[in-house]
């Protein structure tokens, strides 16, 4: 790593340790320029259960959801199985279903397991909703579905997207009704989504204050995303359906996800980094003081 006095450093628990741990979970250009990291890797499965499974919104969309959330918030469910969670359409599946189609509610399945027993426990749990539009959750190889979702990715550059997130540490039947009528109410299906990631297990195992990453307690992270074509008209009312939906939201949030950035985030040193953010000042202050690696958000900023 090349400090901003251009010395080059080795950052680990051994060497550095106090980078070391300002790196996991408050690096982002704050501290330096990693220039080469060794990872320790794990052994996966060949194959498991995941996939995409999706419902029609306008019948069965308040159900899904409000199931989903019992799984976010219950200890109950295995800690091998994580639920994602987003409303369709997006830019990619507009330009693959008919004019007009329904919106849809899309759960991810992923069980880091063997596929059988990942196979069996899915599908008892998809057994209580509604039969689906659209059942893509299967056991298979892990690289396809990374792959599947690469391409939706994909489909995003080129557009515009705007996007304002936050931590939850619970699903309250409150935030499910707000968000459940956001969706519902949104100026386009197309361009105004929301797109959940389910956490807790093995990340809550951590201590807050073990690394910079602070935000151990929360059980999913919700990105509101709004996306437009170059000169689409409909810019400024899908950004507000965003800002309108991230205000309606933002009393039950714990926190917000640093890597999703966000320029107009209030009181950001808190939301990123809690309790953790004075030893990052301080980290700062001893690596880079003269705040060579500087941006708005930036520590010390």
């Amino acid at each position: 790593m090349v400090l901003a006095n251009s010395s080059v450093v080795t950052v680990s628990r051994r060497e550095n340790p106090e980078l070391f741990w300002a790196m996991r979970g408050g690096g982002g250009g704050n501290f330096g320029v990693v220039t080469s990291m060794r990872l320790r890797t794990f052994p996966v499965y060949e194959e498991m259960m995941m996939g995409e499974t999706c419902w029609n919104w306008n019948d069965d969309g308040r159900q899904v959801f409000q199931w989903w959330a019992q799984q976010v918030n219950s200890d109950s469910t295995p800690r091998e199985l994580t639920y994602s969670c987003r409303s369709h359409f997006g830019p990619l599946d507009q330009k693959e279903l008919p004019e007009g189609a329904p919106q849809q509610i899309c759960i991810q399945p992923f069980y880091y397991g063997s596929a059988a027993e990942g196979e069996r426990v899915v599908r008892a749990a998809f057994s209580q909703l509604p039969a689906p539009v659209t059942d893509y959750s299967k056991v298979q190889p892990w690289l396809n579905d990374v792959e599947v979702e690469h391409a939706k990715v994909n489909a995003l550059y080129g557009l515009n997207v705007y996007i304002r997130s936050g931590f939850f540490a619970e699903m309250t039947p409150e935030l499910v009704n707000i968000l459940h009528a956001a969706i519902a109410f949104a100026p386009s299906i197309g361009n105004c989504i929301i797109d959940f990631d389910h956490l807790h297990g093995a990340i809550a195992d951590v201590e807050p204050s073990a690394t910079a990453y602070v935000n151990r307690a929360a059980r999913a992270n919700l990105q509101i995303i709004a996306t437009w074509e170059h000169g689409d008209n409909g810019e400024a009312v899908f950004k507000q359906w965003a800002d309108q939906v991230f205000d309606r939201v933002a009393p039950f949030m714990s926190g917000n996800y640093v890597n999703y950035i966000d320029g107009s985030l209030p009181s950001w040193q808190q939301r990123y980094y809690g309790e953790n953010y004075e030893r990052l000042l301080s980290i700062k202050e001893e690596a880079d003081p003269n705040h060579l690696f500087s941006f708005p958000q930036s520590i010390g900023a």
